[in-house]
């Protein structure tokens, strides 16, 4: 898996990403966090390259 930080302006974007083939972005309700897809995270990395966000403000 590869995690980091991107700049977003009001705050920095964590990131993960895990799996391969086509890519699958999944991107949370504005009350949660990234978590939100921890339960379909594995089933999705076995078929897709996906990328989850979860922004920080700063």
């Amino acid at each position: 898996m590869t995690t980091g930080y991107a700049d977003s302006g009001d705050g920095k974007l964590y990131y993960e990403i895990e799996g391969k083939g086509e890519v699958l972005v999944l991107i949370h309700a504005g009350f949660v966090d990234s978590g939100m897809w921890e339960e379909q995270w594995e089933s999705f990395t076995r078929n897709y390259r996906v990328l989850r966000l979860s922004l920080i403000h700063i």
